[in-house]
C-alpha cells in the first residue's frame, strides 16, 4: 500500500511485506528498492514518511497487552528505532493520525463489555507521542466512540460518539488540553476534514449518509444516497475524497 507522505516530495511510496519499500515515481517507474532485514516482523506494517523516515503505530493483536509499539526507521541511516509505550489498559483498539503539529495522535482502548459497544472504543485513553517515540501528554476520555477513524481539524480531534441509548453525535476534543470541549449530532464511519472548519463525514449501510458540518457554528447538513451494495456497517466499504 502507499504510505501517507509528509515530505515535500513527488515520489509515490509502496510497501511491499514488512521488510522492503519499493520507491516509484509519480509514472510508477521504479527509482530504488531498500531492504531493511534488521526490521523485527512483529511490527505493524509503516504507514508514514516524514523527514526521511517512515513511522509505525501498532499493538499486538494476537495477546492482551498494554503496550502501544513506536517503530521508525531512517531511509537514509537504516538506523531502526523501536519504543515501548505502556497504557493504562490491555489494548483492544487502536487508532492513529498524524497531525498538523508533526506528531502521532493516538487512540487506544480496552474491550467493551455491553453487546452493543464490542466494536467500539470504550472510556479510551488519548495520547499525543513525538516522532521520537516519546510521551508528550496523554488523558483519558469518558464514553464510547466509534473506532474507525480519528480526525484533526482546527484546534480539535474529532472522535464519533456512540453512548449507549443515546443519539448519536461527534465529540470535538481539544487538541492542546485532551479534554472534549464540544459535541455535534450526527456520526460516522469515515470523514475527512475540507479545511479547518468543515468536515466531511460518511456512514450508513442500506443508505449512505453524508454529512457536512460546520464545526464553528455547530451546523450539520445530511444527504442520504441508496447504496445496494452496502449491506452493513463496514467502514471499510467507504472510501471518500474531495476536489476544489
Amino acid at each position: 500500500f502507499g504510505l501517507n507522505n509528509y515530505d515535500n516530495d513527488s515520489n509515490h511510496w509502496a510497501a511491499f511485506n514488512l521488510n522492503s519499500y519499493i520507491i516509484h515515481d509519480k509514472d510508477l517507474n521504479i527509482i530504488d528498492t531498500i531492504i531493511m532485514d534488521t526490521i523485527p516482523q512483529n511490527n505493524d506494517y509503516f504507514e508514514y514518511k516524514y523527514n526521511n523516515k517512515v513511522y509505525s503505530i501498532s499493538h499486538n493483536f494476537e495477546n492482551n497487552t498494554n503496550i502501544v509499539y513506536f517503530s521508525s526507521y531512517d531511509l537514509k541511516t537504516g538506523v531502526f528505532i523501536s519504543k515501548q509505550i505502556p497504557t493504562p489498559f490491555n489494548i483492544y483498539r487502536c487508532s492513529e493520525t498524524f497531525t498538523k503539529n508533526k506528531e502521532f495522535a493516538v487512540l487506544v482502548s480496552k474491550r467493551g463489555t455491553e453487546i452493543l459497544t464490542l466494536a467500539d472504543m470504550v472510556d479510551p485513553t488519548l495520547m499525543i507521542i513525538d516522532t521520537l517515540g516519546n510521551l508528550v501528554r496523554s488523558n483519558n476520555l469518558s464514553g464510547v466512540f466509534r473506532d474507525y477513524q480519528l480526525v484533526e481539524i482546527g484546534g480539535y480531534f474529532i472522535l464519533g460518539n456512540r453512548a449507549l441509548y443515546q443519539p448519536a453525535n461527534i465529540v470535538l476534543v481539544d487538541k492542546n488540553t485532551l479534554q472534549v470541549e464540544d459535541s455535534i449530532d450526527g456520526d460516522f464511519f469515515v470523514a475527512k476534514a475540507i479545511n479547518d472548519s468543515i468536515l466531511l463525514g460518511v456512514r450508513g449501510s442500506g443508505f449512505v449518509d453524508i454529512n457536512i458540518w460546520n464545526i464553528n457554528s455547530k451546523e450539520r447538513k445530511t444527504f442520504k444516497f441508496v447504496a445496494d451494495t452496502v449491506t452493513g456497517a463496514f467502514a471499510d466499504k467507504f472510501r471518500i475524497e474531495y476536489i476544489n
